[in-house]
């Protein structure tokens, strides 16, 4: 089984099989599309369609940094061109800004051949992945916020050095893991967590994104923390780059009139 996923991700990497679906990040203070994540996902028919396995699978085989350099370019192109001026999320993982894997010039060079800005793209580093070396990796972070690019920490509170990594890098925004915004209106010690985390946040003036929100209940806890950014399916799935394109013009309603008319996902 493992040969047949090793051999299926190198066929995937070599033939570029890399789809990017975009899902919506919300400002529900503001009623309107904030930006976008974008997210890989092999072919509808291969066993490595879905993002976990896709990148389990890579990892074990040591392509992380194949695969992370594919979705990016993947991204730059799917973007390019939309003529959009919200911000484009992208997950890049910590191995991919190591030297001698980081590359400053090809990173110009992708930038400037699909006509995007640094100021247009937020670089998410999930803290699930251990750092070998994390003075090198701020030396990276700390040139690309130089150079314009926005920096999220993302999966807060899933894994090795989130808070740690805050303290140094001063980032731009927080992602907060779905872990704990999952049936938060029913876990204590959720919503303790997060209150802790959004007075962190405003403290050291950073934004909050909330991910994983899925339903009512959940959202009337987060809005009544005062988060204003968000994310997920309450305010829509992935979808391809050009239909999400197409929705950031007139922001849809969800599909929810459980809450107060100022909470509701439904008032966007």
């Amino acid at each position: 089984m493992q040969d047949c996923l090793s051999q299926e991700l190198n066929r995937l990497l070599t033939d570029e099989k890399i789809t990017t679906l975009l899902q919506p990040i919300v400002n529900i203070e503001k009623k309107n599309v904030f930006g976008y994540e974008a997210l890989s996902r092999g072919p509808s028919d291969s066993t490595l369609h879905g993002a976990q396995m896709l990148f389990e699978t890579a990892e074990r085989c040591g392509l992380t940094s194949e695969l992370d350099g594919l979705c990016l370019r993947t991204a730059a192109r799917s973007w390019s061109g939309q003529g959009t001026p919200l911000k484009l999320f992208v997950n890049v993982s910590p191995a991919k800004l190591m030297p001698p894997e980081f590359n400053p010039s090809q990173l110009q060079e992708l930038l400037e051949t699909n006509r995007l800005k640094a100021s247009d793209i937020v670089i998410e580093l999930s803290e699930r992945y251990p750092t070998a070396d994390p003075s090198e990796l701020l030396k990276t972070l700390s040139w690309l916020k130089a150079e314009g690019f926005l920096i999220a920490i993302d999966d807060l509170g899933s894994g090795y050095s989130g808070l740690k990594l805050w303290s140094e890098l001063k980032p731009d925004f927080v992602k907060i893991d779905r872990h704990f915004i999952r049936d938060i209106q029913d876990d204590l010690v959720k919503r303790e967590f997060l209150r802790s985390v959004v007075e962190l946040a405003d403290r050291l003036g950073c934004k909050l994104i909330a991910e994983g929100i899925e339903t009512d209940a959940e959202f009337r806890v987060v809005a009544g923390q005062g988060i204003s950014l968000v994310q997920g399916f309450l305010f829509g799935r992935p979808k391809p780059v050009a239909t999400a394109c197409l929705d950031a013009l007139v922001v849809k309603p969800a599909q929810t009139n459980k809450l107060p008319r100022q909470e509701t996902a439904g008032s966007l």
